[in-house]
């Protein structure tokens, strides 16, 4: 994982190193001291039921806990049962609806 600052923000974005992002993708977004969200996890189909979704949201929380975080919030659309099956057995709860307004 590598770690990249977002220029003029307090937060910085955490990617898997370049060999792994073309199969398998996360990324971590500090947005204060005692926030962290999780978006965007991806496992390439070929490469799922290796752990590595598993391993991926270990190693964000585990940031999280090291950066002193107080609360983890992941975003999965309601539609994807299996996603949302394997945050619940890591330990993440519903906790709200989002809502969007596309501008493109």
């Amino acid at each position: 994982m590598r770690r990249i600052p977002r220029p003029g923000a307090r937060s910085a974005v955490t990617t898997p190193a370049p060999a792994a992002r073309a199969r398998n993708t996360s990324t971590a977004t500090a947005l204060t001291p005692e926030r962290a969200l999780i978006e965007d996890v991806r496992v390439a189909r070929a490469h799922r039921g290796h752990k590595i979704g598993h391993r991926l949201l270990e190693w964000a929380i585990s940031e999280a806990r090291r950066r002193h975080c107080r609360l983890i919030e992941l975003f999965v659309h309601e539609t994807r049962s299996s996603a949302r099956r394997f945050y619940s057995q890591l330990g993440l709860k519903d906790s709200h609806r989002g809502m969007r307004l596309p501008l493109e």
